[in-house]
């Protein structure tokens, strides 16, 4: 049976010139610098291009945009994937060391990770916004409490400015 290897998308950045040599990059190196973090300027940089360089060959090339958009995602989820762990509680398996009268040991423990109160707090409110945000809007003709009690709350307020001064 005979495999065919798929060939590296080239994706050129800088094409040759009288004076600058051609930079021909593929396309999992720009998908992996994306997935790093790294933003159109970084990109540039590394290769050792202007930005205007690189946005014209960004704004020619699709493989290039697709490229830089995988990374992209990839590191997203890979976000993801870790606050919800951590918002949720996980386990891990470790390999903890020790040595005890002059022989070393080796031995897998699994530790469990508590969820996070942070990180269940930042997954609720971007999850369920309407639900979990700290903002509550009242508008015009409706209130979250019934008139007589907004205006026993509006005399007591009253009361309690007139003590203070």
């Amino acid at each position: 049976m005979i495999t065919l290897i798929q060939p590296k998308k080239r994706i050129i950045l800088r094409y040759k010139s009288k004076r600058l040599d051609a930079i021909i990059t593929d396309a999992g190196m720009i998908e992996r610098l994306s997935g790093f973090g790294l933003n159109e300027k970084q990109i540039a940089d590394f290769y050792n291009i202007t930005y205007r360089q690189f946005n014209r060959a960004y704004s020619k090339n699709k493989a290039l945009r697709e490229s830089i958009e995988r990374g992209r995602k990839k590191a997203a989820k890979s976000v993801m994937e870790s606050l919800y762990n951590k918002a949720m509680g996980f386990e891990r398996s470790e390999t903890v060391y020790s040595s005890r009268n002059g022989t070393s040991s080796a031995r897998t423990v699994t530790k469990y990770y508590p969820p996070d109160m942070k990180a269940i707090i930042f997954y609720l409110k971007n999850r369920c916004p309407m639900e979990w945000r700290e903002k509550i809007d009242i508008e015009k003709g409706q209130y979250l409490v019934g008139e007589e009690e907004m205006a026993f709350l509006f005399k007591e307020s009253a009361k309690r400015m007139k003590e203070m001064m």
